[in-house]
């Protein structure tokens, strides 16, 4: 032991060169945790932490909450950024809305939810909060701009280079969760009100909770949508009205202070 510490450092390198690293310490890179007791006894083994944690990474990767969007959490939600006379009303909304999640992943709830409000009041950041919550269950979930998943249902259907894209697209309607964000701000064509209704559909058959956010008005989404669309969202839907102001212009205001 001692001749070889003494040619590693002859070489220029430390006693510990040779010593087994592991990226985790507690499992050695297994990914479960034995116990095994004193008398030898033992327990089925867990998961570690990392392993865990490198799920999780790959439940958010796979649902579409990277950059900014994996920060908006229940946890990270400021009320200060909502004007203090609807304060009282959002945190009340929050709080719902951490119920809802908790409900979706906990299989309690087959009830979608409708997300209405004004630009800048925070209803994407409710989304990806609740989508953060049910994925934290480890339940496959999937967040989307309504824009973005009309392109890819458009391409997992018509693209026939597409390979595996229709069952991917298959697997997402049939995730715990679902989660439509900026209904409204796509291009309205035959297609996306036809493939929009076989989705909300094929989730209501399935007793599969949604989410869908939109700025529309209740006879906005009527006139755009038709009435077996809107009659399907207020019938399965709970509904929450966002009230405020824009929660961005407030940021910039105080970063400007």
């Amino acid at each position: 032991m001692a001749e070889r510490d003494r040619l590693l450092e002859a070489h220029g390198l430390g006693r510990k060169w040779l010593d087994v690293w592991w990226d985790c310490e507690k499992c050695h890179d297994t990914g479960v945790i034995e116990h095994i007791h004193p008398d030898g006894t033992f327990e089925p083994a867990t998961k570690c932490d990392c392993e865990l944690k490198g799920e999780m990474d790959d439940i958010l990767r796979a649902a579409g909450l990277v950059g900014p969007l994996s920060e908006q959490t229940f946890d990270s939600w400021d009320p200060l950024l909502i004007p203090e006379r609807d304060r009282s009303i959002m945190i009340k909304t929050h709080q719902y809305c951490y119920s809802y999640a908790q409900n979706v992943a906990t299989g309690k709830t087959d009830r979608g939810l409708l997300v209405i409000g004004g630009v800048g009041l925070g209803k994407t950041f409710m989304c990806t909060a609740i989508t953060h919550l049910v994925a934290s269950y480890h339940k496959p979930v999937a967040y989307f701009t309504m824009s973005d998943l009309m392109d890819f249902a458009r391409r997992a259907k018509f693209d026939r280079e597409s390979g595996d894209l229709l069952q991917a697209y298959l697997r997402v309607l049939e995730s715990t969760l679902i989660v439509v964000d900026d209904l409204g701000q796509e291009r309205v064509t035959e297609f996306t009100s036809e493939e929009l209704f076989s989705v909300i559909n094929f989730r209501i058959n399935r007793g599969l909770p949604f989410v869908i956010s939109t700025n529309l008005t209740p006879d906005e989404l009527d006139d755009r949508y038709g009435e077996r669309i809107a009659s399907r969202l207020f019938g399965f839907c709970d509904v929450l009205r966002f009230v405020g102001e824009d929660v961005r212009k407030i940021k910039r205001l105080r970063q400007s202070v």
